[in-house]
């Protein structure tokens, strides 16, 4: 449960465990959980606090909220009950793709960012467009080997443009990325506190759509097979998310939908 785990961390759970049955003795690690939620709430003070306040501020100020088209009356309360539709990108299209990338020095997730703002411009009409994201929190090599709740959710927001080329748009998504990364630190929920959000029971804050690009168990064995095998969750915590695995040849695209709000 994300009280005291993320997605990182299954990776480091089921390695140390396939390690431990090996005969295999586990390395100490240099600091704790605690250590780090210690940290954060002595780092994220003063000037460094203000700064990165006065970021987000900047970065959402008049956002637009999303509308994509559904096939239901959007319930007055959030249900989360939800559905999945798993696509997988053919061999040749995944290379094109990871190709499309490295010739232009950006990376695969910038690149598919950008087709996912193409996506929803196309559906909604909207050109100014945020989307959530997860990001690892993991940026110190102590914090890389530990099991807990790192993981933050981020605000991506991109004018998408119907004129310009998508070369030109993934170059912004790129350098938007870059940015984003400094100003990772701040917990989501002290951002949506300090922009005096107006509370809607039926949609989350700010965004309600959620995007990432995964590469869990990327060197996963039979064992990891084994214990993950078949795990499906009836849930939706977004109107709609969009999650591609990249640790296989192929890329499979996951979707993830409230049934309040769309059907199959």
């Amino acid at each position: 449960h994300h009280i005291v785990s993320d997605g990182w961390s299954v990776d480091v759970f089921l390695n140390e465990i396939e390690s431990l049955y090996s005969g295999d003795k586990l390395e100490p690690l240099d600091i704790q959980y605690r250590d780090f939620a210690l940290w954060q709430r002595k780092y994220l003070q003063g000037d460094i606090l203000d700064k990165q306040l006065s970021y987000w501020k900047q970065k959402l100020s008049e956002f637009e909220t999303l509308e994509l088209p559904i096939d239901n009356v959007r319930p007055a309360k959030i249900s989360y009950k939800g559905g999945d539709k798993h696509i997988k990108f053919d061999r040749e299209l995944s290379d094109n793709l990871r190709g499309y990338a490295k010739a232009r020095g950006y990376s695969l997730y910038s690149v598919l960012l950008g087709v996912f703002y193409v996506f929803l411009n196309k559906y909604t009409n909207q050109e100014d467009i945020v989307v959530g994201a997860p990001i690892a929190n993991r940026h110190y090599s102590q914090l890389q080997n530990l099991i807990g709740f790192f993981v933050n959710s981020v605000a991506l927001r991109q004018l998408v443009n119907p004129d310009s080329s998508f070369n030109s748009l993934t170059k912004d998504v790129h350098n938007d990325l870059i940015q984003v990364q400094k100003y990772q630190d701040i917990p989501f929920e002290k951002i949506v506190g300090e922009l005096n959000i107006d509370k809607n029971l039926s949609r989350h804050p700010i965004f309600q759509v959620m995007f990432g690009v995964q590469s869990f168990g990327k060197n996963k064995s039979n064992f990891f097979d084994l214990v993950t095998k078949d795990i499906e969750y009836s849930v939706a915590k977004y109107d709609l998310s969009c999650f591609i695995d990249d640790s296989q040849n192929e890329l499979i695209v996951s979707f993830n939908y409230a049934t309040s709000l769309f059907r199959e």
